[in-house]
């Protein structure tokens, strides 16, 4: 009986640490993600700024 328990604590640890990984993948993600989009928002308003300067009267 207690090595039963003991295989079932294990498979639990396992379950938890996936979770955790997965949740850790979610995050870097959406950090990523996160990135990404204030990178093409910065990239638009440098693009508008130096149009601005060259190209309109």
């Amino acid at each position: 009986m207690a090595e039963l328990a003991k295989a079932l604590l294990r498979e639990m640890r396992a379950d938890n640490e996936l979770v955790t990984d997965i949740r850790d993948s979610q995050k870097n993600f959406h950090l990523a993600l996160f990135y990404l989009m204030s990178l093409h928002r910065n990239t638009s308003r440098i693009i508008t700024n130096v149009h601005a300067i060259y190209f309109d009267p």
